[in-house]
């Protein structure tokens, strides 16, 4: 007969102590669990409030870029107004009125410091001027000067731009010196954009330092970029030709003098090809050049479709028409690469850009302020009133020149058709 074992009182207390043992240590790993958890959800929500504030920062970038590029005549512009620019300018965009000058640690009191309105651009009264109204940001935007560039490294055997406006000396955060540009400042590489300084300023768009801070509970994130408008294509000429250039009609007038009398005059035309080229009885202000830059007017029409605001698309020839007026240039696109002779204008008046993929061909009563850019052959028949440009004129191709026609080379006019360009990050980081 099998005897069923018994535990002995001592056993019994044994058992008892390895189940309290093993309760108490399941205790202790699930607090340690929990612990951990919710320190995994206190981190993941504080990285949610970080990412959070890092897009409120790079929103007030983006208004501040988009608001650079709008028309001094816009209610939402924000930029210098001063002629020349303001060494000295900043502004600021708020998403709140209760901002004060101690939220921003580095604020300058010897800036300009304007909080534009759609009334008033130099207004200094704090008050909301963004145009965001579900995040929470502020942002201060000025003008790159020749000490930022010496504090982030350059120097005369280092240069970070093209020094051009004859003072070298070291700069400090009292003295900062000249405003940096950007576009095609270096005479000596004529159709390479970059930053530079000028004693000129009519023409060139500054560097801008946008510092935008991005909120979120008690979370602070603070970006800095550099933006400058993108400078579009480099002009060389009042007439630029990638062919051959053919120039008949004792009524034609060509100059690269400067009709608006604010940069160095430009060769009257100038040509990739030479040897093909001739000139009969035409008026040439200016010399007429050769070299070798080789434009990229494809790129070009490309920058110019993407960055105008509204765009004229022609699909048809044209006789008789009016597009932008002196106040308000706009873009005009024709793609005519698969018409038979291309594109034809006749009696227009126009202020912008005309740009065309494909051939064109003038003829009278044509008149246009601003940039003209053709991909193909560029034929003018200047009959009746003639062809009349004011700007510059671009082909991919051949230019055939007949009849009465005038065509100046306007530094003003060139600047006025480009500020349709947006504004183009080069170099950001996270303070």
């Amino acid at each position: 007969m099998n005897k069923q074992a018994s535990l002995t009182g001592n056993d019994r207390g044994s058992v008892l102590l390895v189940c309290l043992f093993l309760l108490a240590l399941m205790s202790i790993f699930g607090m340690i669990a929990l612990n951990a958890t919710d320190t995994e959800l206190k981190a993941a929500g504080k990285q949610k409030v970080s990412l959070q504030s890092f897009f409120a920062a790079e929103s007030g970038i983006s208004e501040a870029m988009r608001r650079l590029k709008e028309a001094s005549s816009s209610s939402d512009y924000m930029g210098d107004t001063d002629s020349p620019l303001d060494p000295d300018w900043s502004a600021y965009i708020l998403t709140t009125d209760s901002w004060a000058t101690s939220d921003d640690p580095y604020y300058d009191s010897s800036l300009s410091n304007y909080i534009p309105t759609s009334s008033d651009f130099t207004n200094t009264t704090i008050q909301a001027n963004s145009k965001q109204s579900n995040l929470s940001y502020f942002v201060r935007i000025r003008h790159k000067r020749e000490y930022d560039a010496e504090k982030a490294g350059h120097t005369t055997s280092y240069p970070h731009y093209f020094d051009d406006d004859a003072i070298t000396a070291a700069n400090s955060n009292a003295s900062r010196g000249g405003i940096v540009y950007y576009g095609y400042g270096d005479p000596f590489q004529a159709t390479k954009a970059m930053q530079f300084t000028t004693s000129s300023t009519t023409q060139h768009h500054p560097v801008e330092i946008i510092t935008t801070y991005g909120l979120r509970g008690d979370s602070f994130i603070v970006t800095e970029a550099e933006v400058a408008r993108n400078p579009g294509i480099a002009v060389v000429g009042a007439i630029y030709s990638k062919g051959d250039f053919t120039g008949n009609g004792n009524s034609a007038t060509v100059s690269g003098v400067d009709n608006c009398g604010s940069v160095a005059d430009l060769p009257a035309i100038y040509t990739l090809d030479p040897a093909t080229s001739s000139i009969s009885g035409a008026t040439v202000d200016g010399v007429v050049d050769s070299g070798t830059d080789d434009l990229d007017l494809d790129n070009y029409v490309d920058t110019l479709k993407n960055a105008a605001s509204s765009q004229i698309t022609l699909t048809a020839d044209v006789n008789g028409s009016n597009y932008g007026y002196p106040g308000d240039f706009v873009t005009v696109y024709s793609e005519t690469s698969g018409n038979v002779g291309g594109l034809k204008m006749s009696n227009v008046n126009g202020f912008g850009n005309l740009i065309v993929e494909g051939d064109l061909t003038m003829g009278g009563g044509f008149t246009w302020t601003g940039l003209v850019v053709v991909t193909g052959i560029l034929t003018f028949n200047g009959g009746g009133s003639g062809v009349n440009i004011t700007g510059a004129v671009m082909s991919g191709d051949a230019v055939d020149l007949n009849g009465g026609l005038e065509i100046y080379y306007d530094s003003c006019a060139v600047g006025k058709a480009l500020s349709s360009l947006n504004y183009e990050l080069i170099n950001w980081r996270q303070l």
